[in-house]
């Protein structure tokens, strides 16, 4: 029966259907892909030929463009050269520095550019002439005139073409045009040049200024793919546009189309052949042991097991072969029982159904059963009650069964039926949804057999049916989580006891880089970074030991080395006995969120920094509460309170309300949101602040509208807008003339003044230099001077003789200052001048009054010390003796006591014109005061013949004189002294030596003579052992400084203190300098005491500046000390061990008569002083001598009246006439004055009046310690 259903079987035909199908679909695949790969070509080709048609043009364009702006840069930067503008209008500069530099430009760019610059006029100064047409040149030249602005035309023929430039020379100070800069550029040239690299490989199209200039052979035929690009200069635009074009060619673009085409169809040929080869290897491989099968079946009238070959390939052919045989040999195995079986079976299957009834009426599962020819079905109640039809009564087809199904799942339901009933699988099983009779849908498992005849038909097919809807809401459940595990955004880990890794979502893999496979049995330290410290692990395993949840912030590595932040909870898994048999772990990773936060901090602490540091005030207001919510220290400064103060002040309490802008402000900020202008605020002390205001208002996040204010504080504005608006005022009104002049000296403004003194009208004068005044009594040599100390120093000032517009001659005192421009470029010239005749008449009389006794006209002692030291020079260089004779009247008080004062005055007039008149017109006689006078004696031979001019002298005070009816009678007694001498010996000590021996002759009897002798020897042996003693006392320490403070006394500030030496003598106790200092003089015991002082004084300046108490000391200089060569080294020296020590703290002074001595050394140590910021005071000034000349030659800053003249001038209108006659020289001369001396409230007052606010002396506060002078100074 089984040999007569078999069919034959062709051979070889399987092995053939498989090789062509295979090499069918393998070529068909192949067709396409090359398809595919050809039209890819295709377009990547026409891509890459565009981009470098792209590339290649806008390396042209760069190319040109370097090129072209290379030479217009070059004649940019001549044109604004401020050299070319000079070389315009100065015919040297020119010929030394224009045209040299033309000829070398021409000649480095002769290929590509010429040079040549025109005037104003068009002419050409210098450089190649221009080989444009001359109307062109003209035409462009006038353009660019009347625009002020580069200028181009191009000329000449196609391929030839040039371009012609023309660049404005403008002044650059008054900015008119002074010249015209031609550049003749071959622009085809160029253009040329950088086009040789193109013409083969692609065509080109170049026009200049819509002129074709160049194009390639290429550009006749068609055009493929062209790109443009215009090129234009990026300094001046409009001189040139220059449009470049490339492009390829048709015919190029075919021959590679058609080399692609025939590449693909040579590589299509060679892969059809190799899957064919393929396919046959394929298809004999997979039907040859299927041919040996079925060749065992076929050649057998009956198969058995043995037939069969044995096949332990172990694939699906060796299933097949294996199972074959199996089969063949249980269906041996079967036909020879069936026989013997079958009456048995059939008692058995009668006790099966009954037991087959019974197991179906108690299972849970509903049975059915189909009959296929009938088409009847039987429904077991369990199978209805499944649905809730268990009292229903069904039709027992297959259509009840059907429209019971839930409609989305009927048609699966038939397929998989059908599937099975054509023998298509083994049993039919598969899930869906019936309806229950309450409405809802209940899932089915169901699953059945057929039966089959011996064809393989069906007849009969029965089953079962198990309600699943449970298990599949169950499974759903856990399919949603696991779906949800797997889709969640979120890392989820689970661990086993160990942390051994069981399970990982792909949001792990995708967050690490780490699959499952890499991770599945390893410990979750495979991520540590090393960043998150131990102890966070230590509590993390801390809470999951003890079954409590962790959660926390990490710190990680991924896979590829890169950090990464994740917020973890981790949490054990418990089982239904509360055991922990896992650890789950849900990750988040935050990085963006941790970078955003540290972005954040960041960005806070800039802003903050930004808002606390901002120079200008800033508050944060609540516009509806008028309240202050936040003040930056600026505002704080500005306002006087603090931020927490400004925080409780109601809005009136900050803003001035009286101010008419604020109503304006705040109905602006309310209406468009925002105000910028001015207003004024209010300080903690009421003060009233101008200040711009910048306010604007923003909505926060949770929609609070909150308003910024920015405040700058116009005070110093306001201030500097007055002071201009001062010095408007003081231009106009100022009684000295002022003059402003250009760089040039040429005149541009000056005030009413200048005309009231000179007698021009500002008309008159404007345009025109300052030399119109000049009056001729001032050299070259001067100006060249002064314009040398104007060039050096910015500024001159000095005297000077002009002539007024009448011709009359006039002094002025002129100040002469340099002004100059942001960029330190001089831009003005300011003089500032006062006519100081009356002044220098004044002088005159100051002159004769500082110098001359005013009862009896005779020198003195200012004018007797000038005399005097002129008298010792001469002395010394002429080798011949000179006298001084110290003249003192006998008996004249009594006169003065029985007379009075005016019959004295008068006998002392008397006398003193008889002595004038015995001496020779060399010789001078000054009177010192009362009656006491000097002779000084030049010339002399010898010293005897000195002897019948002091007879004269005696004679002329002993002769009688007549005062109205009254004849009087004095004598005289006189004291000589002689130089040179062996020892070195100054005026000072001349003049005590001729004092000393006055005393001698008055001793002797008066009406006498007596010459200084050797009494001087044993002075000196006395002199030297107090020198000793001063250097030991030096050495002891037992020197030490009080400080004597000068003061205001109209303000009562303090001003300065004067450092005053003290010898703390250890037997004689506190020692005055008057005591001890003159032993020191002239030797150089004087410098030593001086630089101690000098150390002293100014670490007692650094003590004070250290306790924030800074005041200026001034030091005495004695002559000795300042006219040391090294002075100023020495001084430099000492300072510098005192560093913080400003030198504007230090004041030196020094004696008038000392400063005289030398006075071109002298005035060279103060002007080096002066730069080195240490200012200069003359003391005792007024009891010397020098001329007003000398007093404007020394760079003093402050003259410090005598005390002598101070303290007499109550009593003496002399004294105070002296003290009127230096208060008007420091007026004259700008010096501050500081009187010393003064001792009582009259002294003080007097001086005030006077105009004299500085002072010093008993009346103010004695001399005191360094340390009570602080306590003192603050009281």
């Amino acid at each position: 029966m089984i040999a007569k259903s078999r069919s034959p079987i062709i051979k070889g035909s399987l092995e053939l259907s498989v090789r062509w199908l295979t090499f069918s679909l393998s070529l068909m695949l192949a067709l396409v892909l090359g398809a595919v790969v050809l039209i890819t070509q295709i377009q990547h080709a026409q891509q890459a030929q565009r981009e470098f048609h792209l590339a290649s043009l806008g390396l042209l364009a760069n190319t040109l463009r370097f090129q072209i702006e290379r030479q217009i840069g070059i004649v940019d930067e001549l044109s604004h050269n401020p050299l070319t503008s000079t070389a315009l209008s100065d015919s040297r500069a020119h010929d030394s520095y224009l045209a040299p530099l033309l000829d070398s430009l021409n000649l480095t760019h002769a290929g590509n550019m010429s040079l040549s610059l025109l005037d104003y006029q068009g002419r050409r100064l210098s450089g190649v002439p221009s080989r444009a047409p001359p109307e062109s040149v003209v035409t462009l030249v006038e353009r660019t005139l009347d625009s002020r602005q580069p200028n181009a035309r191009a000329f000449g023929e196609r391929d030839t073409q040039h371009l012609l430039l023309a660049f404005p020379v403008l002044d650059p100070d008054s900015g008119d045009i002074n010249g015209i800069l031609l550049a003749n550029m071959a622009i085809a040239d160029i253009v040329q040049s950088a086009m040789k690299d193109f013409e083969r490989s692609l065509g080109y199209r170049i026009t200049l200024n819509d002129q074709e200039l160049l194009t390639s052979a290429l550009a006749s035929g068609e055009r493929y793919q062209p790109v443009q690009a215009d090129v234009r200069s990026l300094i001046h635009p409009s001189l040139y546009n220059l449009k470049v074009e490339l492009f390829g060619t048709v015919s190029a673009w075919h021959r590679l189309i058609t080399q692609q085409s025939l590449l693909l169809l040579l590589t299509s040929l060679l892969l059809t052949w190799g899957i064919w080869r393929l396919t046959d290897l394929l298809a004999k491989r997979l039907t040859h042991r299927l041919t040996l099968l079925s060749k065992a079946v076929l050649d057998s009238p009956l198969p058995n097991a043995e037939a069969i070959p044995m096949d332990e390939h172990g694939d699906e052919i060796s299933l097949l072969s294996n199972t074959l045989r199996s089969a063949l040999s249980e269906q041996a195995r079967i036909m020879e029982q069936l026989e013997e079986r079958v009456a048995a079976r059939t008692q058995e299957l009668l006790i099966s159904q009954q037991r087959y009834q019974l197991a179906v009426d108690g299972s849970r599962d509903g049975i059915w059963d189909w009959d296929l020819n009938s088409g009847e079905i039987i429904y077991s109640a369990r199978w209805k009650e499944i649905i809730g039809l268990n009292n229903d009564k069904l039709t027992p087809t297959i259509d009840t069964f059907f429209n019971l199904i839930h409609p989305e799942d009927e048609a699966r339901v038939q397929a998989t039926l059908a599937q099975h009933l054509r023998g298509e699988t083994p049993v039919y099983q598969v899930e869906f949804r019936m309806h229950h009779k309450d409405g809802s849908w209940r899932w089915i498992l169901s699953r059945g057999t057929a039966l089959r005849d011996a064809q393989g038909k069906p007849y009969r097919m029965a089953g079962s049916h198990t309600d699943i809807t449970e298990q599949k809401k169950d499974a759903d459940a856990l399919l949603t989580l696991s779906t949800a595990i797997e889709q969640s955004p979120v890392s989820v880990v689970i661990a086993d006891l160990e942390a051994k890794i069981e399970y990982v979502n792909p949001s792990f893999s995708e967050t690490t880089g780490y699959t499952l496979e890499e991770v599945k049995g390893k410990n979750p330290r495979i991520l540590q970074s090393g960043h998150t410290s131990k102890e966070s692990y230590l509590a993390m395993w801390g809470a999951l030991t003890h079954g409590r949840r962790w959660a926390g912030e990490l710190e990680n590595r991924r896979k590829n080395g890169e950090l990464y932040w994740e917020e973890a909870l981790i949490a054990p898994v418990k089982n239904a006995a509360d055991v922990t048999t896992h650890y789950v772990a849900i990750k988040i990773d935050i990085t963006k969120r941790k970078h955003a936060e540290i972005k954040l901090a960041e960005n806070e602490l800039m802003y903050r920094s930004l808002f606390e540091n901002n120079m200008y005030a800033v508050m944060l207001t609540d516009p509806e509460k008028g309240r202050v919510l936040a003040a930056n220290r600026a505002a704080q400064n500005l306002l006087g309170w603090s931020e927490d103060a400004l925080r409780q002040k109601e809005r009136a309490e900050l803003v001035d309300f009286s101010d008419p802008r604020v109503a304006q402000a705040m109905a602006t900020r309310q209406r468009a949101g925002h105000f910028i202008g001015e207003m004024t605020m209010l300080h903690a002390s009421g003060r009233k602040i101008p200040v711009e205001l910048s306010s604007a208002s923003f909505h926060t996040p949770n929609g609070q509208t909150l308003t910024s204010m920015v405040i700058r504080d116009l005070s110093e504005r306001k201030h500097a807008e007055e002071n201009l608006r001062l010095a408007a005022k003081v231009f106009i009104h100022a009684r000295e003339g002022i003059i402003i002049t250009d760089e040039h000296g040429d005149i541009i403004d000056v005030n009413t003044s200048f005309t009231q003194i000179t007698g021009y009208s500002r008309e008159e004068v404007i345009g025109k230099n300052p030399r119109i005044l000049s009056s001729g009594q001032q050299n070259d040599a001067f100006y060249a001077a002064m314009w040398k100390k104007i060039a050096d120093d910015d500024s001159w000032q000095g005297e000077i003789m002009n002539r007024r517009k009448n011709g009359e001659i006039y002094a002025e005192w002129l100040a002469l200052s340099t002004i100059r421009d942001e960029n330190n470029k001089i831009s003005n010239y300011l003089g500032i001048f006062s006519d100081i005749t009356e002044q220098k008449e004044h002088q005159k009389y100051i002159e004769h009054i500082a110098h001359y006794d005013a009862l009896t006209g005779l020198p003195n002692r200012v004018l007797l010390a000038d005399r005097l030291k002129q008298g010792m020079v001469a002395a010394q260089r002429r080798q011949q003796p000179l006298a001084v004779a110290y003249l003192d009247l006998d008996g004249f008080k009594n006169i003065n006591d029985t007379y009075g004062h005016s019959v004295g005055d008068k006998l002392l007039m008397q006398i003193a014109q008889r002595m004038k008149l015995v001496v020779r017109n060399g010789d001078t006689v000054a009177r010192l005061g009362g009656d006491e006078f000097v002779a000084v004696l030049q010339d002399l031979s010898d010293i005897n013949s000195s002897v019948p001019l002091l007879l004269r002298l005696l004679s002329a005070a002993s002769q009688p004189v007549e005062v109205g009816e009254l004849q009087l009678r004095v004598s005289a007694s006189i004291g000589v002294s002689y130089y040179p001498q062996s020892d070195e010996i100054d005026a000072d000590q001349l003049l005590r030596q001729a004092d000393q021996a006055m005393y001698q002759a008055k001793q002797s009897g008066k009406n006498r003579y007596h010459v200084f002798d050797a009494e001087q020897d044993r002075s000196v042996r006395g002199h030297h052992e107090h020198l000793l003693r001063l250097q030991h006392a030096l050495v002891q320490d037992e020197f030490e400084l009080y400080y004597q403070p000068k003061v205001n006394m109209r303000s009562g500030k303090v001003i300065g203190a004067e450092a005053l030496i003290r010898w703390q003598h250890p037997d004689r106790g506190l020692l005055s300098p008057a005591e001890f200092l003159t032993v020191a003089e002239g030797h150089p015991m004087a410098i030593e005491l001086g630089e101690w002082v000098l150390n002293t004084a100014l670490a007692q300046l650094a003590h004070w500046h250290g306790l924030g108490f800074d005041l200026p000391v001034s030091v005495n200089i004695g002559a000795r000390q300042l006219q040391q060569p090294d002075f100023i080294e020495r001084l430099r020296l000492i300072m510098g061990h005192h560093p913080e020590v400003k030198p504007e703290y230090l004041e030196l002074e020094v004696l008038e008569s000392s400063a005289l001595e030398d006075l071109t050394q002298v005035s060279g140590v103060m002007e080096a002083c002066r730069e080195m910021g240490i200012k200069f005071a003359l003391d005792d000034f007024g009891t010397g001598y020098s001329s007003l000349t000398y007093l404007k030659r020394l760079p003093a800053h402050t003259l410090k009246i005598d005390q002598s003249f101070v303290q007499g001038m109550l009593d003496d209108p002399e004294d105070l006439a002296i003290v009127e006659g230096v208060l008007s020289l420091a007026s004259a001369f700008r010096r501050e004055v500081v009187a010393e001396g003064v001792e009582t409230l009259a002294h003080g007052l007097i001086l005030l009046q006077l105009g004299c606010e500085l002072a010093q002396g008993y009346g103010v506060a004695r001399p005191m310690p360094a340390h009570e002078l602080m306590t003192w100074a603050h009281r």
